[in-house]
């Protein structure tokens, strides 16, 4: 891997990890805006919209992975 590339998966990855976070914060603020939420409860849904924005990231994968397996399938 030469350094653009590196540069450029490392761009890719900041890139995914704003887009993840912006992601979680606006599912947050729509479940917080439904009711009153204590602290621990605002804790506790902001780790659900994290892992809802990583299990969205990781079916986007399989997606990926389940397209690009045809062309293997001779091996």
């Amino acid at each position: 891997m030469g350094a653009d590339e590196a540069g450029s998966a490392s761009n890719q990855d900041q890139l995914r990890h704003l887009w993840e976070s912006k992601l979680a914060q606006f599912i947050l603020i729509k479940i917080k805006g439904t009711s009153y939420l204590d602290p621990i409860m605002s804790l506790h849904l902001s780790f659900l919209a994290t892992y809802t924005v990583s299990r969205c990231h990781k079916l986007h994968l399989n997606i990926e992975l389940k397209k690009e397996r045809p062309r293997f399938s001779n091996l």
